[in-house]
């Protein structure tokens, strides 16, 4: 059975009120939504590949990016580690042969401590890896940012730490690791400005550039 609670409510309110705001809002019901209703037509395609995360991953698109792979992009706008956990069953569901997944920022973005979100990130690949054992998992480092492009995220200190520790815990649950954040960044350690619009989003650039990190672990 897997967990669609959202953990850490009473250890931090004010984080998991902004976290509940981001899951009851539109974007995120319409797209979770979207999904469920699509399972069944797409139950039958085989080897199917999903791209799972949040809104960087919900604003690629994979299909062109990937001309001719069965891809499903399930990124959500907004979304957190708590909130991949609670849609999670259909994802299971699709039972795809791979799954390429980077999350995390919101948490921050959230107001989450370091330590929750470690421990919400433990408990999704715990859940994850149980629920899907012989599916390909390929871990993503989460992006940099640039300083002063977020209210709540001040700099790339709490990002760099998780990502050394999704990197540390990927070989527990049979995962590979893929750093995006150093191929992204550039010789002061933020995000290279050619390659998003806001310091966080991807331009044009930043997704071509994630396609040819990527590109060499897809299966047909």
């Amino acid at each position: 059975m897997i967990s669609s609670s959202l953990p850490l409510q009473k250890e931090n309110p004010t984080a998991y009120k902004m976290e509940q705001a981001s899951l009851t809002g539109p974007r995120y019901l319409v797209r979770k939504s979207q999904y469920e209703a699509l399972l069944g037509e797409n139950r039958q395609i085989k080897n199917k590949i999903v791209m799972l995360g949040d809104s960087i991953t919900d604003f690629g698109e994979w299909h062109e990016l990937f001309r001719g792979y069965p891809i499903f992009n399930r990124g959500i706008s907004g979304d957190t580690i708590g909130g991949v956990q609670r849609r999670l069953s259909e994802i299971v569901a699709l039972n795809p042969v791979q799954i390429f997944m980077m999350i995390g920022i919101n948490n921050f973005a959230h107001c989450f401590t370091l330590e929750e979100t470690l421990s919400a990130y433990d408990s999704l690949l715990q859940h994850l890896r149980t629920a899907l054992p012989n599916t390909e998992l390929f871990l993503q480092s989460v992006l940099p940012i640039r300083e002063g492009s977020h209210a709540y995220i001040h700099n790339n200190e709490n990002i760099i730490l998780l990502n050394k520790h999704i990197q540390e815990q990927a070989p527990l649950y049979h995962a590979r690791f893929i750093d995006l954040f150093s191929v992204f960044t550039d010789e002061t350690g933020q995000m290279n400005e050619t390659l998003a619009v806001d310091g966080i989003h991807l331009n044009g650039a930043g997704y071509l550039l994630w396609k040819k990190c990527i590109e060499k672990y897809l299966k047909k």
